[in-house]
């Protein structure tokens, strides 16, 4: 199995981006071959959100190239960071172009978790499920939510990661 992780927390230091490479040091003993993308790194288009053409290409053969992809990205209350939502409208907007594949989505979230679920239906996670990934063709999709983790501390913090660890071994 080829996986696919895309970063799409643009902070270095986020527990997103530690659950990022948690989640990749973990895959690489059970999968063939396990790439990563780090949205916030791509070179944009100058006085653009837009990415460029050549990291363009780049981002789409690796998802080509891959199985199984893995988002890792908050869920913000204003919507996904602006880098993730480019990235999705510019390499996801085809139907049915990436068809076969499975996903996993690992985000977070700026509140608590049940007000999520209860008050706004899991917007963001459905809008990236329904429509990007299953407009694109990737219907095996699962989501694991870290919820609410502005205020966790290290040893919550370090559970969260060895759960997206044991995702990433899992992989068969």
């Amino acid at each position: 199995m080829n996986v696919l992780i895309i970063n799409g927390h643009p902070d270095r230091e986020s527990l997103e981006t530690s659950a990022a490479i948690a989640y990749r040091d973990a895959a690489v003993h059970a999968a063939e071959n396990v790439d990563q993308i780090t949205i916030s790194e791509l070179k944009k288009q100058p006085g653009s959100r837009n990415i460029e053409r050549d990291e363009l290409e780049k981002a789409r053969k690796k998802i080509m190239d891959a199985d199984h992809l893995v988002w890792v990205h908050p869920s913000l209350k204003s919507g996904f960071p602006a880098g993730t939502a480019v990235f999705a409208q510019m390499l996801f907007s085809k139907s049915k172009m990436y068809k076969g594949k499975s996903a996993r989505i690992i985000t977070s979230m700026e509140e608590d978790g049940w007000k999520y679920r209860l008050l706004k239906g899991r917007q963001l996670i459905n809008r990236l499920k329904k429509g990007v990934l299953e407009k694109a063709g990737i219907y095996n999709v699962s989501v694991l939510n870290l919820g609410y983790v502005k205020n966790a501390g290290k040893a919550e913090q370090s559970e969260l990661l060895r759960k997206v660890a044991r995702l990433g071994q899992g992989l068969k």
